[in-house]
């Protein structure tokens, strides 16, 4: 057999493993909604992107353009079920292929690299990172792809591309989560490393290769948002999160370290770094007898890129960030773990012939495996309560460290055979249920189906992106609601989780509700309309029933029911003459007997026409409250609607409104009418036009004082 086809087995291999996860358990692609916001937030983006993008404009998640183009990309061309398994396989293969593909240039070791991937496949907080929708299972494959594309551009020919591969993926990578940009000076450093050994590169041509392909990566993110959005420095919002985060980092640290006791989702981590110390010690002790070979100083670089993340990792910890103390940012230790674990196995491996290879493999394939479909069948090993690091978990990975080094020390491939069976046993035993769930539950899987099944049920009701959301956490289905919450960016519409009051989800951030606002309210109660007129009744409003509908999978079941605030008692209405309309100089206007179309200027926040209320209104019913109502379409763009104060200063309401195919209406409110003074149309935050035509303005008095 030649090296070629030989090679291929072990990929083929590779391709079927997560399909055999899948088989055994595929509880990780559909994780339960039980309490998470952040997964979710990129879940809207998946549904609707350019919604988001545009109305959430300054919310640091929309930046994170390598994720969510991606998963856009997929949902658009697929339904709900079908783009999820996609989208894990296509971050799984990224992230097998891409460490395969590093340990076998560094070790010219097949067996090794498979071995590893299998490991990395199987490990239970990969599978979660990339099982949700967070941006930690895209950060991991792009570290994974940057990782080989430097280590390529070290040993391979056409270097130059590698490298702008590299830079490419170095870019999207931190573009991705922020604080990916620890790693890149680790990144870097292996790179020279490589180079120095072997191909000698240019250092200067080396940088200029690397920033173009971050560059052109960049610019081709920013062309995409520009063209979408109408700007182009789309990274701005997260680097001034980042900068806030590291100001305010003792928000999110905890008061001590008490929660290193039960942070078992360190062990595997704690395992490698204690492989990559040993290596180290082996490998400079070896030096000293006699001179490094090429694989003894790619094993070295292994544990040191391990080893010098993990310190990285505790150093900032105690620097009062929190990088271990929350597992998903723990799991950016991942690829470093297994880089370091198939370092381990090459040196054991390195003797072995074609047959013992293939027996290896099975046998690492097994050992990963089985745990897994052992607890699927009977559970009784995975966290699904306390787990504590000191007793069985943790002697149990010294156990697979021993095995991992000595099997290393001792070039022993027979050894990685405990190894890898301690490690699959470690890895069930640090699983949580919010991780993968044993047994996989049915129950759960519908409630993970249920959250597209409403955002699908308040899409015709959410065109302009201002339905704001409302709910009672505590109700069976709460995680469920608070997950459509989330998908609408949780706290930036979110009326309260403690429906049918309106206690804000933020204490420091209270939630005002105006007449207009459209609410989707979502419970399992059949009496919604009247709790939610009782949760609104001081407003002076009443509740106009939009729509319902009612989401079921199997035996569970919730409705949507749509509502909008609208003026209660009213008074009079009176439609305003458009020839009032006062047009800016620069506003492009048509006029026809159906109404008028206003095209905005270019320049945000420019008035491209006022109305003022007239004054005999004023005058007679000065001390009525005041809704505006405006019937129209926007044709393109964002366009902003607004009520002035009667001293043209501020706003007493405004709202924008994005394209929408139909004629709707947007109804504006002012507490009375002697506080409004003109009707405003304008552009809005973006360097964009925009084109309304409006059909109709009708001025509803109501709540109106005795003799009025």
């Amino acid at each position: 057999m030649n090296a070629q086809s030989h090679t291929a087995r072990y990929l083929a291999a590779i391709v079927c493993f997560p399909l055999v996860v899948l088989l055994v358990n595929d509880s990780w692609a559909f994780p339960p909604p039980e309490r998470w916001i952040d997964p979710y937030i990129y879940t809207g983006y998946f549904q609707d992107l350019v919604q988001h993008l545009n109305v959430f404009s300054k919310a640091y998640y929309g930046t994170r353009l390598p994720w969510i183009l991606l998963g856009a990309a997929v949902h658009s061309a697929l339904p709900f079920e079908l783009a999820q398994y996609v989208l894990r396989l296509i971050l799984f293969y990224i992230a097998a292929f891409s460490l395969f593909a590093t340990i076998r240039m560094l070790f010219h070791n097949n067996v090794a690299a498979t071995m590893a991937v299998f490991a990395l496949g199987a490990d239970t907080y990969f599978l979660r990172a990339i099982g949700w929708d967070y941006v930690d299972g895209c950060g991991l494959a792009l570290m994974l792809v940057t990782m080989v594309s430097l280590t390529a551009a070290a040993t391979r020919p056409r270097w130059w591309a590698w490298l702008m591969g590299a830079g490419a993926a170095s870019a999207s990578m931190v573009v991705t989560y922020i604080m990916l940009a620890l790693i890149v000076p680790f990144q870097i450093a292996a790179y020279l490393f490589l180079n120095r050994i072997h191909r000698r590169n240019s250092l200067a041509g080396s940088l200029f290769c690397a920033v173009t392909g971050a560059g052109a990566a960049t610019g081709a993110m920013g062309a995409i948002n520009w063209a979408v959005t109408g700007r182009f420095l789309f990274f701005l919002p997260q680097l001034r999160m980042a900068l806030e985060v590291t100001e305010r980092r003792e928000q999110w640290k905890a008061a001590s370290y008490a929660w290193l006791g039960g942070a078992i989702w360190l062990m595997i981590a704690a395992l490698a770094t204690t492989v990559a110390a040993v290596l180290l010690v082996f490998l400079m002790r070896r030096r000293q007898k006699k001179p490094f070979t090429d694989i003894d100083s790619h094993g070295a670089l292994a544990a040191a890129f391990m080893f010098g993340l993990a310190v990285t990792f505790v150093v900032l910890e105690v620097e009062g960030f929190w990088l271990l103390q929350y597992s998903e940012y723990a799991g950016y230790l991942i690829p470093g773990i297994f880089l370091c674990i198939g370092a381990a196995v090459a040196f054991a491996t390195k003797r072995v012939n074609p047959r013992q290879g293939a027996v290896l493999v099975g046998a690492t394939a097994a050992a990963m495996i089985a745990p897994l479909l052992i607890e699927a069948v009977h559970p009784g090993i995975a966290c699904l309560h306390d787990c504590r690091v000191v007793g069985s978990i943790g002697l149990l990975a010294a156990v697979g460290a021993v095995f991992f080094a000595a099997a290393a020390m001792l070039g022993n491939p027979w050894l990685t055979v405990p190894a890898f069976l301690a490690l699959g046993f470690v890895n069930i035993s640090v699983t949580q249920r919010d991780v993968v769930e044993f047994p996989r539950s049915s129950v759960t899987r519908a409630h993970a189906f249920m959250i597209p099944d409403a955002l699908a049920a308040i899409r015709p009701f959410n065109a302009d992106g201002n339905l704001r959301i409302w709910y009672d956490f505590t109700e069976p289905l709460g995680g469920v609601f608070r997950a459509v919450a989330s998908a609408n960016l949780w706290s930036y519409r979110l009326v309260s989780e403690n429906f049918p009051r309106r206690t804000p989800p933020l204490p420091e951030a209270p939630v005002e509700l105006g007449l207009g606002d459209t609410i989707a309210v979502l419970t399992s109660s059949n009496d919604v309309m009247q709790l939610a007129a009782g949760g609104v009744s001081e407003l002076g409003v009443r509740l106009e029933l939009m729509g319902s509908q009612r989401v079921a999978r199997g035996d569970e079941a919730f409705s949507v029911t749509i509502v909008r605030l609208v003026p209660a008692g009213v008074d009079g209405e009176s439609e305003l003459d458009l020839r009032a309309l006062n047009f800016a100089p620069d506003a492009q206007v048509r006029a026809g007997k159906d109404g008028v179309t206003v095209r905005t200027s270019r320049f945000p926040w420019t008035y491209a026409a006022q109305a003022p209320i007239p004054k005999v209104l004023r005058d007679q019913f000065g001390e009525c409250g005041l809704a505006v109502r405006i019937n129209m379409q926007v044709e393109h763009g964002t366009v902003g609607l607004g009520v002035l104060n009667a001293a043209g200063t501020a706003f007493v309401a405004r709202k924008p409104v994005r394209h929408m195919p139909g004629v709707t209406d947007v109804i504006l409110g002012a507490s009375r009418v002697s506080d409004a003074g003109n009707i405003v149309i304008q552009s809005w935050d973006t360097e964009t036009e925009g084109q309304i035509d409006v059909s109709s303005i009708s001025l509803i008095r109501h709540g109106c004082p005795a003799g009025d």
